[in-house]
């Protein structure tokens, strides 16, 4: 007998360190802690010094804390154009801080194309959710909220690149900073192919009994919240070019998410790339399917964020 079990979005929302409740995640909170006291060890490159890292975090929170905790990022509700604002505050002043405590531009983790992706994932996540609510009148998203996790997802950045510490490092720093605990599934949930992995517990393993009953699939995803799809989704609408051809500087374009995972699945070819590709089209096929969106028309999601993304 199978041990998965689906969660319920209201137990998602009532306790959002659901993720870190999955065994392989669980395991990884033990390779944060061992990151934090030698990240160049850890990562066996030059980067970012415990003592850097905490600096920020220290300039962080004494710029943001309280006035955060006085907002409505604390509770995550009712949320305004004004918490929107401290939130662009906060991710533009990571770069303007680390660039004052790490001399070495190369051992800054928090690069400028860290800002870009998270506008281009702010602007996909946020046309995501207007066709959602056009289609389906009643359907009440929270558009600040959703704009929101957009621009933190990816905030652990600042500190690391690896594929869950800076997930990892997120969530603390958000917690730390006095975020609500809505907020913190985001800086996880979003990881690899989204709310799949590290939230519901899918592995390899356990991804081709799943992804061959159809009945079990629908009720794993009817069961995630819409919000966490909608950031998993536009996160990964996204590849990387060479700019200018030939150089050795990759930017992101915006692309349809499955070629996003899809490019990202052959530099890392096996199981996992087979069911992180597998779980993100079954993510982008339940959501056009419920709401009545596409993602690849020419009137599309993605068109109509390369429209959008063109005029910010």
């Amino acid at each position: 007998m199978s041990h998965f079990q689906p969660k319920t979005e209201t137990s998602q929302i009532k306790n959002a360190d659901l993720a870190l409740k999955i065994p392989a995640a669980k395991e990884r909170i033990r390779e944060l802690k061992s990151w934090e006291k030698d990240p160049a060890k850890f990562e066996k490159r030059d980067t970012i010094t415990r003592e850097q890292y905490l600096e920020i975090k220290n300039r962080l929170g004494g710029l943001f804390r309280d006035r955060i905790k006085k907002s409505q990022l604390s509770d995550g509700d009712n949320l305004t154009e004004d918490d929107l604002r401290l939130t662009i505050e906060l991710i533009d002043a990571i770069g303007r801080i680390e660039n004052a405590i790490i001399p070495e531009e190369k051992t800054r983790p928090w690069k400028p194309a860290c800002v870009e992706h998270l506008k281009q994932v702010e602007c996909v996540a946020e046309t995501i959710a207007d066709a959602i609510m056009v289609m389906n009148p009643k359907e009440k998203l929270d558009r600040n909220r959703i704009k929101i996790k957009a621009l933190i997802h990816d905030i652990g950045r600042f500190a690391s690149h690896d594929p869950l510490i800076h997930g990892l490092a997120g969530r603390k720093l958000l917690k730390e900073l006095g975020f609500s605990r809505k907020f913190f599934t985001t800086a996880i949930a979003h990881l690899e192919a989204g709310v799949g992995p590290y939230v519901v517990g899918i592995t390899p393993e356990t991804w081709p009994e799943i992804s061959n009953d159809p009945p079990r699939l629908h009720a794993l995803l009817s069961d995630l919240p819409t919000e966490e799809i909608i950031i998993a989704l536009a996160d990964m609408a996204k590849i990387g070019i060479k700019d200018p051809p030939g150089s050795g500087t990759f930017v992101n374009k915006i692309a349809d998410p499955i070629e996003g995972v899809a490019v990202s699945a052959k530099r890392r070819p096996g199981e996992k790339s087979t069911m992180y590709l597998g779980f993100a089209k079954a993510l982008k096929d339940f959501l056009e399917r419920k709401h009545h969106i596409t993602f690849g028309d020419e009137d599309g999601i993605i068109a109509k964020v390369q429209k959008r993304y063109e005029k910010i």
